[in-house]
Protein backbone atom coordinates (compact mmCIF):
# COMPACT_ATOMS: atom_id res chain seq x y z
CA UNK A 1 0.00 0.00 0.00
CA UNK A 2 2.48 2.37 0.66
CA UNK A 3 4.41 1.67 -2.73
CA UNK A 4 1.30 2.75 -4.44
CA UNK A 5 1.24 5.98 -2.64
CA UNK A 6 4.89 6.97 -3.51
CA UNK A 7 5.46 5.06 -7.24
CA UNK A 8 8.23 7.53 -7.75
CA UNK A 9 9.91 7.84 -4.23
CA UNK A 10 13.19 6.24 -3.43
CA UNK A 11 13.70 5.12 -0.09
CA UNK A 12 14.06 7.54 2.72
CA UNK A 13 17.57 6.79 3.15
CA UNK A 14 18.68 8.07 -0.01
CA UNK A 15 16.93 11.09 -0.36
CA UNK A 16 18.44 13.45 2.56
CA UNK A 17 22.25 12.26 1.25
CA UNK A 18 21.25 13.47 -2.72
CA UNK A 19 20.70 16.94 -2.23
CA UNK A 20 23.82 17.69 0.02
CA UNK A 21 26.05 15.71 -2.30
CA UNK A 22 25.71 18.17 -5.39
CA UNK A 23 25.27 21.23 -3.46
CA UNK A 24 29.32 21.62 -3.00
CA UNK A 25 30.39 20.97 -6.44
CA UNK A 26 28.00 24.09 -7.25
CA UNK A 27 29.51 26.56 -4.62
CA UNK A 28 32.74 27.29 -6.78
CA UNK A 29 30.08 28.80 -9.90
CA UNK A 30 28.56 31.02 -6.91
CA UNK A 31 31.98 32.15 -4.85
CA UNK A 32 35.10 33.54 -6.53
CA UNK A 33 37.83 30.64 -6.80
CA UNK A 34 40.42 33.98 -6.46
CA UNK A 35 40.94 36.47 -4.57
CA UNK A 36 43.48 39.55 -4.68
CA UNK A 37 44.14 39.68 -0.82
CA UNK A 38 45.75 43.06 -1.18
CA UNK A 39 49.47 42.47 -1.11
CA UNK A 40 51.63 44.14 -3.73
CA UNK A 41 55.17 44.87 -4.95
CA UNK A 42 54.06 47.61 -7.36
CA UNK A 43 56.13 50.40 -5.57
CA UNK A 44 59.67 47.88 -5.75
CA UNK A 45 60.19 44.32 -7.25
CA UNK A 46 60.10 41.78 -4.74
CA UNK A 47 59.08 44.40 -1.70
CA UNK A 48 55.70 42.99 -0.81
CA UNK A 49 53.71 45.13 0.92
CA UNK A 50 50.22 44.85 2.50
CA UNK A 51 48.31 47.54 0.49
CA UNK A 52 45.65 48.61 3.55
CA UNK A 53 48.43 49.10 6.05
CA UNK A 54 51.73 49.73 4.11
CA UNK A 55 53.76 46.82 6.01
CA UNK A 56 55.79 44.52 4.63
CA UNK A 57 54.92 40.90 4.02
CA UNK A 58 56.55 38.51 5.83
CA UNK A 59 58.86 36.59 3.50
CA UNK A 60 59.21 33.35 4.82
CA UNK A 61 55.59 33.12 5.03
CA UNK A 62 55.32 34.06 1.15
CA UNK A 63 57.97 31.56 0.82
CA UNK A 64 55.29 28.37 1.69
CA UNK A 65 52.52 29.55 -0.37
CA UNK A 66 53.77 30.65 -3.25
CA UNK A 67 52.61 28.81 -6.83
CA UNK A 68 55.36 27.04 -9.07
CA UNK A 69 58.02 29.52 -10.85
CA UNK A 70 56.40 32.23 -8.47
CA UNK A 71 56.61 35.28 -8.01
CA UNK A 72 57.52 36.70 -11.39
CA UNK A 73 60.51 38.93 -9.85
CA UNK A 74 62.44 39.85 -13.31
CA UNK A 75 62.46 43.58 -13.42
CA UNK A 76 59.84 45.75 -15.25
CA UNK A 77 57.28 42.72 -15.56
CA UNK A 78 53.83 44.19 -14.38
CA UNK A 79 53.07 41.28 -11.96
CA UNK A 80 52.45 43.25 -9.04
CA UNK A 81 49.32 41.59 -6.93
CA UNK A 82 49.09 38.30 -5.08
CA UNK A 83 45.85 36.49 -6.20
CA UNK A 84 45.15 33.51 -3.80
CA UNK A 85 43.53 30.25 -4.49
CA UNK A 86 42.87 26.53 -4.51
CA UNK A 87 45.23 24.61 -6.79
CA UNK A 88 45.31 20.78 -6.71
CA UNK A 89 44.13 20.99 -3.58
CA UNK A 90 46.51 23.43 -1.78
CA UNK A 91 46.17 27.46 -0.94
CA UNK A 92 48.50 29.06 -2.94
CA UNK A 93 49.68 32.83 -3.87
CA UNK A 94 50.53 33.90 -7.34
CA UNK A 95 51.09 36.91 -8.50
CA UNK A 96 49.11 38.74 -11.16
CA UNK A 97 48.69 42.06 -13.51
CA UNK A 98 46.75 43.71 -11.14
CA UNK A 99 44.11 45.39 -13.53
CA UNK A 100 43.11 42.18 -14.32
CA UNK A 101 39.68 41.29 -13.63
CA UNK A 102 40.32 37.51 -14.76
CA UNK A 103 42.06 34.64 -13.65
CA UNK A 104 41.98 31.26 -15.76
CA UNK A 105 39.18 32.41 -17.24
CA UNK A 106 37.42 32.85 -13.91
CA UNK A 107 36.65 36.41 -12.35
CA UNK A 108 38.65 38.15 -9.52
CA UNK A 109 37.45 38.20 -6.20
CA UNK A 110 38.44 40.97 -3.45
CA UNK A 111 39.44 40.21 0.04
CA UNK A 112 40.17 43.80 0.63
CA UNK A 113 38.95 47.41 0.51
CA UNK A 114 39.67 48.36 -3.34
CA UNK A 115 39.99 46.25 -6.24
CA UNK A 116 43.38 45.58 -7.95
CA UNK A 117 44.38 49.17 -9.37
CA UNK A 118 42.29 50.81 -7.80
CA UNK A 119 44.10 51.90 -4.93
CA UNK A 120 44.91 55.86 -5.39
CA UNK A 121 45.24 56.72 -2.49
CA UNK A 122 47.99 54.48 -1.54
CA UNK A 123 50.15 54.88 -4.83
CA UNK A 124 49.89 58.42 -4.18
CA UNK A 125 51.53 58.74 -0.91
CA UNK A 126 54.53 56.86 -2.25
Amino acid sequence: ASNSNQPNSQPNSSQPNSQPKSQPNSQPDRHHSTLWIGLTDFFLEGDWTWIHSSEKANKDTLENFWAADRPDLTADNKNDCVLVSLMDGKLQFTDSVCSSDTFTGKPIGTACQCRPGDCKALEQQN
